[in-house]
Order: C-alpha cells, then sequence, then structure tokens
C-alpha cells in the first residue's frame, strides 16, 4: 500500500497486488486500510449522475443510518453488495447534484481550513503550557504569588 499521485494532482491511496494488478482510493481516510474481498466499485448506472454528489452522499448520516440498519452479522456485521442495493439515494437533477457537491466542497474546505487552525492553536498552547511549566520548575518564575487572575486579559 502506498499513497501516490492521482489525476489532477490528488494523492490516493493504491494497493498492489502479487498478481500485478492494483487499485486505489481517493480518500485520505483510507490510509492504513486492509482490502478483502467484499470491495465495491461504484459506477453510475446512468449518465445523469454526479460522482461527487454520490460521494457527499456516502458521506452522510443517512448513508450510516441506512448502513445500519441493513448490515447482518452478530459477531462480525457485514455489509455488501446486495445490501447496497437496498439504499435509497436521493437523486435531484444534474444540475441541483453539482451545486449541491460544489457547495459541499466548499463547505469541506472551509472545514479543513478551520481544523488546521485549530490544530495549530493546540499546538501553539501546548508549547506555551511546556514553557510555563519548565519556568515554574527552574525558578524563572514565582508560583507561590500566580493567583491566576487576569488569565484571559488581552484574549477576545
Amino acid at each position: 500500500m502506498e499513497q501516490v499521485q492521482g489525476q489532477g494532482g490528488r494523492s490516493h491511496t493504491e494497493w498492489k497486488r502479487n498478481n500485478g494488478c492494483s487499485f486505489g482510493v481517493d480518500d485520505p481516510n483510507v490510509a492504513g486500510a486492509i482490502p478483502y474481498t467484499g470491495l465495491i466499485i461504484l459506477r453510475p448506472a446512468r449518465a445523469e449522475v454526479e460522482m461527487a454528489y454520490i460521494e457527499a452522499f456516502l458521506s452522510s448520516s443517512d448513508f450510516v443510518r441506512q448502513i445500519d440498519l441493513l448490515k447482518t452479522g452478530s459477531t462480525i456485521q457485514h455489509f455488501g453488495s446486495m445490501h447496497l442495493s437496498q439504499v435509497k439515494v436521493p437523486l435531484p437533477p444534474l444540475d441541483q447534484q453539482r451545486t449541491v457537491a460544489s457547495e459541499l466542497e466548499i463547505v469541506n474546505e472551509q472545514t479543513r481550513s478551520i481544523r488546521k487552525l485549530i490544530e495549530r492553536q493546540v499546538s501553539l498552547l501546548m508549547q506555551r503550557r511546556q514553557a510555563l511549566i519548565t519556568a515554574a520548575v527552574t525558578g524563572q518564575i514565582d508560583v507561590s504569588t500566580a493567583s491566576g487572575r487576569g488569565v484571559t486579559d488581552g484574549m477576545a
């Protein structure tokens, strides 16, 4: 399994089989996943389907809810092509599918940006915490007089 550059410069996870065949998944969330014989490949049955819309639907709580209702097995739960064929997909006109997919991509990009900002803030706060601990342990600050009052001064 390796990360490779796909069409349009997007990276995806690719598995190479012993027989020389390979297949890839254009989703960073599958890094480390182990494929099995139950892999399902989706292809539209008709031309009026925007795959970005279908991709968004497959990430939706509606799809997950339907999977939860359809999967079988008590110890190891299974979800296969028979179950997938029973999933109800809301399919608006093609132009509306494109609009929904486009708007979701904008929201997803905003979410990724916010997530990066939060991760950066957490990192900076962890550095600040470590610096304060080091300063307290080495005697650079007097913790006996630190009250904690005013710690929100200057914060918006």
